[in-house]
């Protein structure tokens, strides 16, 4: 069926019914977009999922506390269960990762040096199972300093998320790297840290 044209150009028709009742005496449209949203526009790169995530390669600045210098590093917090979007409130939080096999975090620490002997490495996880706004740690700061000896400039540390298949929601990886103020090497080091999901 052919509309009357506007403005002298020819209307498609995109929805027309099927002549056909389905058995159950519905007529379906041939198109199933109930909400309307297509076309619309491409959902920004922040919340459109995907299965891959990597964070610029940045040193890890230092500072000084009472008792140490420390350096952090944080990676970003994920939202690992992308397929509960749109059915909770919180469908846009976090950084979406869709992997069905399960994310799997990698960190590259260059800078590793003479000068990081006496330094030690310590990694907390985040997490929320539902809500993106109560991401806390739910490790204790715990001691990895033994996988700073490789005898090489760089390392590297792989960890998975909590949940085998089916990961917790939200998650976030903390690195903190420290030197007790009374041991602080002539130069601290200048460490590189970079990290991919996927």
């Amino acid at each position: 069926m052919a509309l009357p044209p506007i403005g002298g150009m020819p209307q498609a028709v995109l929805h027309a019914p099927a002549e056909t009742p389905l058995p159950d005496g519905t007529i379906p449209d041939g198109y199933d977009n109930p909400e309307g949203s297509s076309p619309g526009p491409m959902p920004s790169a922040t919340r459109r999922p995907v299965g891959y995530w990597e964070s610029e390669a940045s040193g890890a600045p230092w500072s000084r506390t009472a008792t140490s210098w420390r350096a952090q590093w944080n990676t970003v917090v994920f939202d690992l269960r992308t397929d509960l979007r749109g059915v909770s409130s919180r469908e846009w939080d976090g950084r979406p990762i869709n992997r069905f096999s399960g994310a799997q975090l990698w960190v590259s620490i260059a800078g590793l040096d003479h000068n990081h002997v006496g330094m030690r490495m310590m990694w907390s996880e985040w997490g929320h199972p539902v809500n993106y706004d109560k991401v806390k740690p739910y490790t204790p700061w715990t001691d990895a300093t033994g996988e700073l000896t490789t005898g090489t400039d760089q390392v590297i540390l792989d960890r998975f998320p909590p949940g085998s298949g089916y990961q917790m929601r939200y998650w976030q990886f903390k690195l903190r790297f420290e030197f007790p103020v009374q041991f602080v090497p002539v130069a601290l080091p200048n460490l590189e840290v970079q990290g991919g999901v996927y």
